[in-house]
């Protein structure tokens, strides 16, 4: 597993914060209360139609009229709210108000006793529990993610029929007034069990979303090595091959004699050339070696000032077996007071490497190509800054790596090296 991931995982402490749980949970009741609204109307109209044969007319009309006003007005803040959406810091007063129209609905649904007391005995009987009923489902589904809410609506609705119950034609009923107490209990335990499993719904939700957070990062960074790590070991090949090309290019010059036999001197820069190509090979493992570098994204460079002149004919006597063998030939001609570099020889020397073999193994038969060492830019700090292209002179496009700042003093130097293929 990736360390960077695990750390994430291990830095996993939940729960999530009370206040944002709280800000779930309103905008949960607020989103609830559009239903529980559109239902009041049809409520109203029901309960409005079984009265109607024996409560006034008049009375009934403004109960009915005071019902639809109050719903319209909770309806328009609701929807108000949840245009706005509930934050962390609006969350206490968004549910003060909740409550606060609770109330009032509350007040309005208990005052409809008034009319259900004209009604014959036996209706009645049959139609009180039947709307304390239906207020305590209302209030069980729509009001439970808050008890202040819960409690503002229960209370003044479900009150005047509980005491109508208990004391019908002014007789107390006893068994009936346990019953109203039980009822009461249940409500309350009800609601606050429904209130804690909402609250622990949200929580595991928050908390399955920031561990799905985490997860997926871990992931995306997993995936970003998996893909450093294969692009990482399919470079390998040129790298290693421009080395190994040199070793053996040289040494199989000087084991076949090809600039002959007693002629030895002519052999004298061969085996530095080799033993640097060596060294160049063995800094090139040593970088395979240590991948969990690259997976870290800490790839230490060791900075120090580099010749550039020597920096480039190594470079370029490193690719001179390849490019004999491929009928190239290579004409470095360096110009005075090249500048030093300051930077990691070692990741210079490679991309030197990179593009001077790209350039012999790609350059067309018949065809040549150009390339300059040059003077970008100075910073004005007074550095200066090295660029390389080259380019194939058929028409093919330049290519270029650069700018590398330097220490050195500012001036315009260039370098061409010719690369001509051989008829």
């Amino acid at each position: 597993m990736n360390p960077v991931a695990g750390s994430d995982l291990h830095s996993f402490h939940g729960p999530p914060d009370r206040m944002e749980i709280q800000r779930e949970l309103i905008s949960q009741l607020y989103r609830s209360a559009l239903l529980t609204l559109a239902s009041s109307f049809g409520a109203a109209c029901l309960l409005s139609y079984v009265l109607w044969v024996s409560a006034e007319p008049e009375g009934l009309w403004a109960w009915y009229a005071v019902v639809v006003l109050v719903t319209l007005l909770r309806f328009v803040h609701v929807r108000r709210i949840l245009a706005r959406g509930v934050s962390v810091a609006s969350a206490r007063e968004d549910e003060r108000l909740f409550a606060i129209g609770s109330l009032a609905a509350g007040v309005i649904w208990g005052c409809s006793i008034v009319q259900s007391v004209q009604l014959a005995p036996a209706t009645e009987l049959l139609v009180v529990p039947c709307v304390m009923a239906a207020l305590s489902t209302s209030a069980i589904v729509s009001y439970t993610r808050s008890l202040r809410s819960f409690a503002g609506f229960v209370i003044p609705s479900m009150t005047p029929y509980a005491v109508r119950l208990i004391w019908p034609d002014g007789v107390f009923e006893p068994i009936m007034a346990g019953f109203m107490v039980f009822w009461s209990v249940l409500l309350w335990v009800a609601a606050r069990h429904l209130n804690r499993g909402h609250r622990n719904r949200i929580e595991l939700a928050l908390n399955n979303a920031q561990l799905i957070e985490i997860l997926t990062s871990a992931r995306d960074r997993a995936e970003s090595a998996s893909l450093a790590k294969t692009r990482f070991l399919a470079n390998m090949s040129h790298e290693l091959r421009t080395p190994l090309n040199a070793i053996l290019g040289y040494a199989q010059m000087m084991d076949e004699r090809i600039l002959g036999p007693q002629d030895f001197g002519k052999y004298g820069d061969y085996p530095s050339i080799v033993v640097r190509s060596g060294k160049h090979l063995l800094q090139i493992v040593d970088r395979i070696l240590d991948v969990s570098k690259l997976e870290a994204g800490a790839v230490d460079l060791s900075e120090d000032l580099i010749d550039v002149e020597n920096l480039i004919e190594g470079a370029i006597k490193f690719v001179v077996p390849s490019a004999e063998r491929g009928g190239v030939e290579l004409d470095w001609r360096p110009l005075e007071q090249l500048p030093c570099l300051r930077g990691d020889a070692t990741k210079i020397r490679q991309i030197l490497l990179n593009l001077l073999s790209n350039a012999v193994k790609f350059t067309p038969r018949g065809g040549a190509g150009d390339g300059q060492f040059a003077q970008h830019e100075r910073r004005p700090n007074g550095d200066t800054c090295l660029g390389y292209g080259h380019r194939n002179v058929t028409g093919g496009p330049r290519e270029c790596a650069g700018p590398v700042c330097t220490s050195g003093e500012p001036g315009t130097h260039s370098a061409p090296a010719r690369i001509r293929r051989g008829q």
